[in-house]
């Protein structure tokens, strides 16, 4: 996960870990669109590398087409709840995400080009215009920036939950050695005193030195706990969920490496 991008607006992603433990490997990174033509004067390794791109294209949208299919069969009402056990569809109205984010994890559990071709594999993107949106009458979002906010997040303040700051190393993109303990050795926690009492300005000031971040997020906020929950069920694997805030302007979060989870990330807020 590497992001190039400059971010607009705070960014806010939401890193979901499906508990597959497995021997680290190096998945393949989606390659950058080029301007080459593939002809008879183009080198073959040219028309290799745009063939390859046009397989891994028609791939991604057979996928997505698995994807969109799945959840236009399934109904938003789903007759699921009635066979989970009650704490999987709570009736809350702030959980308005509860049933589209189900369907969404389950057709992507259930998309045969997905299982065979990208679990542990590769990567997928997923675009926002592919996912379930609510409709009203002044404004259409997506059910993903109803899981967690910047105002959720805000909520910290005053109690004992803490994340930290990315190291300078990290944001310029160094790896800071193969082992994981060496990669973030220089990260820091947002707070002076890690005893003392949380403040929504340690997270201000931690943000203006790069991307703050906030591990094992699902058993501090309520609503993760919830996405957690709703992602066992569709995977029928443990989950976890760590946050991950980035400001304005910032090009490198962290470097390119491999975990040996696999991983579904939500971006939430920001542009």
């Amino acid at each position: 996960r590497r992001f190039f991008f400059q971010c607009y607006k705070t960014a806010l992603f939401l890193f979901v870990y499906l508990s597959t433990i497995h021997n680290k490997q190096q998945h393949n990174l989606f390659a950058m669109a080029t301007s080459n033509i593939c002809n008879t004067t183009s080198p073959s390794s040219s028309c290799d590398q745009q063939q390859q791109q046009q397989q891994q294209k028609n791939q991604d949208e057979l996928v997505l087409n698995e994807i969109q299919s799945h959840l236009s069969s399934t109904s938003t009402s789903t007759t699921l709840s009635s066979s989970s056990p009650p704490f999987f569809f709570p009736n809350n109205d702030k959980y308005t995400f509860t049933i589209p984010s189900y369907n969404f994890f389950q057709s992507i559990a259930y998309s045969d080009t997905f299982r065979t071709k990208y679990w542990r594999i590769k990567p997928l993107l997923i675009p926002s215009s592919s996912q379930t949106t609510t409709t009203t009458s002044t404004k259409s979002s997506s059910w993903v920036t109803n899981i967690f906010t910047m105002k959720d997040l805000q909520t910290i303040d005053g109690s004992f939950i803490s994340g930290q700051q990315t190291s300078l190393e990290i944001r310029k993109g160094s790896k800071g050695g193969d082992d994981d303990v060496k990669r973030w050795r220089n990260n820091k926690n947002i707070k002076d005193n890690p005893q003392r009492r949380t403040r929504w300005d340690d997270v201000v000031t931690a943000l203006t030195g790069g991307t703050v971040f906030f591990n094992h997020a699902s058993l501090s906020f309520p609503s993760l706990a919830h996405i957690c929950r709703l992602a066992t069920l569709a995977f029928g694997l443990p989950t976890n969920v760590n946050i991950y805030v980035t400001p304005p302007l910032v090009e490198t979060s962290i470097p390119p490496h491999t975990d040996r989870q696999d991983v579904l990330i939500m971006q939430t807020a920001g542009s």
